[in-house]
């Protein structure tokens, strides 16, 4: 509906506009896009300065998306400033305000000319120049104040004055004292439970596509990862199975602990941070559910977080766990090595759901990892 069929894999980009892959015009298409999800079931759409900033091409392409969303039954209501008659044409109601709010004319586009024209009969309107090619540029010239010096400020000033008066004049409505209405007459369609499933798949196919946006990023976080086993697997080689080695085993799991949650939360205050005008313009307009947004961010890093554990804990456990050992698992059927991998991946997404919780809790990414730091280490 909003013609971006060709543009639906591009990139936007952050809010600071970094990494943007697609023109202005589709992005205001796009912010169209997402004003139609945020009111679905409202009828209504209110647009402010659509087109502003656009080349002519483009913000014809952005009426002319409008125009085919009006045609759907939609109302679209928007304001443009300093348009072109191409522009005004295409809609289908008119409000021409001066400044100051002042309205001069209110109706179809076409009548435009027509209604002028009666009105420079009594309103001593400047000449039409033949330099405009329509109606309605005509109406805006002579509705603009002319700023260019202090006699054409008072003559301009005195003809907008004039067209403003003839307006009220001529459309004036009795008051009428407000009457008791029975209801509001104002239905809206209730957000069901397959809405909040649509969002969070939404969300959770965006979050994976970030998380996995970068393999070269992914495969340096994985060579981390395999140098930081042999590390600690040279550190507590074949730790034996005495009562000795218990403060070294103490010691691995705290270090192995410590590093997964660590590592994951600074992972995701660095991209949380920089989403984090995004979300909450998202979150504002209705266009995702809070709960969506946080468990399908932690749901996305759970198989990279189990690609990264199982390299870490993986190989930490087999350097550092003698092969003759024979001891029972502190849980009945699940091998040790089982139990172990699995709590290093609770401590990554422990560490994932910190960082959310700091990042959203706190100004700044500097903040949130002084407070993360005391927090993981406790």
């Amino acid at each position: 509906r909003t013609n971006l069929v060709a543009v639906g894999g591009s990139v936007v980009g952050s809010e600071a506009g970094r990494g943007r892959r697609i023109s202005g015009g589709e992005r205001k298409r796009l912010a169209i896009g997402c004003e139609l999800v945020a009111e679905a079931g409202s009828g209504c759409l209110f647009l402010d300065e659509p087109t502003s900033g656009l080349d002519s091409f483009q913000a014809l392409r952005v009426m002319e998306t409008l125009q085919g969303l009006a045609a759907t039954g939609l109302t679209v209501v928007l304001s443009l400033h300093q348009p072109s008659g191409a522009l005004l044409s295409q809609c289908d109601q008119l409000l021409l305000l001066a400044s100051g709010g002042r309205t001069v004319f209110q109706g179809p586009p076409g009548t435009v000319g027509e209604y002028f024209s009666e009105v420079q009969a009594r309103v001593s309107l400047p000449r039409r120049s033949g330099s405009l090619v329509s109606d309605i540029e005509w109406a805006l010239e002579v509705s603009s104040v002319d700023q260019t010096s202090a006699a054409a400020v008072v003559a301009s000033e005195k003809v907008v004055q004039g067209l403003s008066e003839s307006w009220t004049e001529a459309n004036a409505v009795p008051h009428t004292p407000p009457s008791a209405a029975v209801g509001t007459g104002v239905a809206t369609l209730p957000r069901g439970a397959w809405q909040w499933i649509r969002a969070w798949r939404c969300l959770a196919w965006r979050a994976w596509k970030q998380a996995a946006a970068s393999p070269v990023l992914l495969v340096m976080r994985l060579v981390a990862n395999l140098v930081t086993a042999c590390i600690f697997g040279a550190i507590f080689f074949q730790l034996p199975n005495t009562t000795v080695s218990i403060p070294g085993r103490k010691g691995l799991a705290n270090v192995l602990c410590n590093f997964a949650s660590m590592t994951s939360m600074v992972k995701t205050l660095g991209v949380f941070r920089s989403e984090a005008v995004i979300v909450e313009r998202e979150r504002s307009q209705g266009l995702i559910p809070i709960a969506a947004y946080y468990s399908s961010k932690v749901l996305a890093e759970l198989p990279l977080a189990l690609l990264s554990v199982g390299l870490l804990g993986g190989l930490t456990f087999a350097l550092t766990h003698p092969t003759e050992a024979t001891e029972a698992s502190c849980v009945p059927g699940i091998p040790k090595g089982g139990v172990f991998l699995a709590v290093l991946v609770l401590q990554w997404q422990v560490g994932t759901a910190l960082g959310l919780f700091l990042g959203a809790a706190l100004p700044t990414v500097d903040a949130a990892l002084e407070i993360g730091k005391m927090v993981t280490m406790v």
